[in-house]
C-alpha cells in the first residue's frame, strides 16, 4: 500500500514543498494513513438512498482525526439548534488539483497546485451504543472538500494521509483500483 501510495502521489505531481509529504519516503512525513472504502452511505451524490453525508469512521482509525473538547479547533455548537452535538472540531486538509482533475476526467500534465480546505470530526454515539467518528458535516465543511466529495461514488476510495504529530491531512480519492477493504496504517 506505502509503494501505491507513494506512486499515485508521484503520478499525481505532488510537490513536498508545497504539500509537506515527501512521496519518496512517506515515514518521514506522515505517520497515519486511513484507506477508507466508500458504501453509497458515505457519498454525496445525488439519486442515493440514504440520508447520511458524513463518513463514519470506526475502529483503531478513530484515532486518528481530532475531535477533542480541548482543541484549538473546537467549533461550538451548543447555542446551534441543527445539530445535536455541542461542538465539533476543525482538520485542516490539502487536495490535489490533479487528483480532482482526474476524478472529473480532466487530462492533467506536471506539478499539482495544492487546495487548503477544511472538515470537522466529532466522536458520536452509535444506536448500538458503539462510539464512532464522524468526519465532514456538509454545512460547515469547506466548499473545496464538499466539492471534492461530491466527485466521490460508491467503492473509490478515500485516503487521508496524517502529517506527522499534526491533525492536517492530504486528502486523495482513488476509483478503478481495488486496495481491498478499509484499513489503518500506522507508520
Amino acid at each position: 500500500m506505502i509503494e501505491f501510495l507513494s506512486n499515485f502521489l508521484c503520478q499525481l505531481g505532488n510537490r513536498q514543498d508545497l504539500t509537506g509529504i515527501d512521496h519518496n519516503h512517506l515515514a518521514n512525513s506522515i505517520d497515519t494513513i486511513i484507506v477508507k472504502r466508500l458504501t453509497q452511505t458515505n457519498t454525496v451524490q445525488d439519486g442515493r438512498d440514504s440520508h447520511q453525508t458524513h463518513i463514519a469512521i470506526t475502529g483503531d482509525s478513530m484515532s486518528t482525526f481530532d475531535t477533542s473538547e480541548i482543541s484549538s479547533n473546537v467549533v461550538d455548537l451548543s447555542n446551534n439548534g441543527r445539530f445535536r452535538k455541542n461542538f465539533v472540531v476543525r482538520n485542516e486538509i490539502l487536495l490535489l488539483e490533479n487528483n480532482i482533475n482526474l476524478l472529473s476526467g480532466i487530462p492533467f500534465t506536471g506539478y499539482s497546485n495544492v487546495i487548503n480546505t477544511y472538515t470537522h470530526a466529532a466522536e458520536t454515539m452509535r444506536q448500538s451504543g458503539d462510539v464512532q467518528v464522524e468526519i465532514s458535516y456538509l454545512t460547515l465543511d469547506g466548499q473545496d472538500f464538499i466539492n471534492f466529495r461530491s466527485l466521490l461514488r460508491s467503492n473509490d476510495y478515500l485516503i487521508f494521509l496524517r502529517k506527522r504529530d499534526t491533525f492536517e491531512f492530504l486528502c486523495l480519492a482513488i476509483r478503478n483500483v481495488n486496495l481491498g477493504e478499509s484499513t489503518v496504517i500506522r507508520l
